[in-house]
Parts: structure tokens; sequence; C-alpha cells
């Protein structure tokens, strides 16, 4: 071990500026040095030797909604929603298409901070804008910054995804949080007294 021993005595003599680096490579260099120490017999050498190491992210996928977490990327919307045996009312796919025994669901995120009693209300214009299109049982529509985005419900970007340019629109950063608000047009008349269960699902997918 005598080369290795006459590499480190020369690094630690160095000067003031090679203190300081290996003093803030201390957790870095004390894993080094029982690396070495637990190596075979050292041999002066003029060869040189490459470490590559590779780190895997593993994504754990998860959404919370008022402190109840689920986790889908295949979970599409039913429209059979009916809780009884009477009839059940009809997902539109439009508003202009709510009728009898029909009905439509919009959806919008904001900044998380205009969550309590700050989401539009019925009647507001956020719900005429593109950025609210009608959910319908088809595949998911994906949250960026021009869909789902409510332009009225926070400053800045606060309203968008962590991502909201380029191919990653629509990315979340783990632990980030938006205000998720919803509007229900109900049937302008219905021919059922059974309890009707609408569902909002969202979903956390992989990029």
């Amino acid at each position: 071990m005598n080369g290795i021993t006459q590499i480190l005595s020369e690094t630690w003599t160095q000067g003031d500026e090679m203190k300081r680096v290996m003093r803030r490579m201390l957790g870095i260099g004390a894993t080094l040095l029982a690396l070495c120490w637990l190596a075979p017999q050292a041999q002066a050498t003029s060869s040189s030797a490459t470490l590559n190491i590779a780190v895997t992210v593993i994504s754990n996928l998860s959404v919370n909604v008022r402190s109840v977490v689920s986790s889908t990327d295949t979970t599409n919307w039913s429209s059979s929603i009916d809780q009884g045996v009477l009839g059940s009312w009809t997902l539109a796919t439009s508003l202009g298409a709510v009728g009898t025994d029909s009905y439509a669901v919009q959806a919008v995120f904001g900044d998380s901070g205009t969550g309590l009693n700050g989401c539009p209300s019925s009647g507001a214009g956020d719900w005429s804008a593109a950025f609210a299109p009608v959910l319908t049982a088809g595949a998911p529509v994906t949250y960026t910054s021009t869909v789902f985005a409510d332009t009225q419900l926070g400053a800045g970007n606060t309203f968008k995804p962590d991502v909201f340019a380029g191919a990653g629109d629509g990315r979340m950063l783990a632990t980030s949080k938006r205000a998720l608000c919803w509007r229900v047009k109900t049937p302008t008349t219905t021919s059922t007294i059974d309890a009707q269960t609408i569902m909002v699902i969202v979903s956390a997918l992989n990029p």
C-alpha cells in the first residue's frame, strides 16, 4: 500500500484551496478511503481506470386528493353512474347536449392557495374558456399549460403544471400541489329517483 499511502499523504499536504475542497468532499472521501483499504495490495502503475456509475430513478406514481391516495394510468371514466335500478343519467359530450337524464362535468386546476373558497362559481366565465373542456368517458386528457390550467386561479405560472413549455409540458414534480375545481351541469329534467355517483378521476401518468 506504499503507493496509495504516498498519494494520500501528498494530497492532504496541499495548500488551503485543496483543504477546502477536501472538506466539501469529506463524506465521499471517507467512502473512497474505505474502499482503498479493502482493495488487494496495490502496485504502482502508469495506467488508469474509469468507473461509470449508472443511476436508475424509480418513480412511484401517486395522486393525493383530500388525503385519499390512488395511483393509476389506465382507468377511464365510466358513464354508468346509477346507484339503483330505476335508470341512470348519461354523460353528455358537450354542454349543449345536456338534457333529460344527461349531464356534463368540467374540471380545472389552479394555484394550491386558491382551492379553499377560491373555485369559480357555477356561472363564472372560466367554464366557457378553452382550458375547461367537458370531460368524457374516453381516454384521459393531460393537464398542460393550456388544458385544465385556469388562468384566473393564481398569479404568474402557479396555475400551470411545474413544466409548462416544450415537450415536457404537463409534468408535475413530487409533492407539488394544485387546487382542483369542478362543475356539474345537471339534467334539465330527470325520470329517475336513483342516487347518481359522478366520478372525477385524476391519474398520475408516466411521462
